[in-house]
């Protein structure tokens, strides 16, 4: 059985904001971090492998691991 989870991103001159949402658990998880001005897709991908390390949702590939630092 698939699960659908979306994440949303917002990426501001201070901060990337992220947040998840798992409609099937009934689950909505934010996240925040400092935003890489040089690379911002450093923010975005830490961001999105943190959440979903830290709510247990496993990605559709196995390239993410669970070993980034609690927010």
């Amino acid at each position: 059985m698939s699960r659908t989870v979306r994440i949303g991103v917002d990426v501001g001159g201070t901060f990337t904001d992220l947040l998840l949402h798992d409609p099937r658990r009934g689950l909505m998880r934010p996240g925040k971090l400092p935003t890489t001005p040089h690379a911002p897709n450093e923010a975005i991908t830490e961001g999105i492998a943190r959440l979903l390390c830290e709510t247990s949702t496993a990605p559709r590939t196995s390239r993410a691991s669970c070993t980034a630092p609690p927010w």
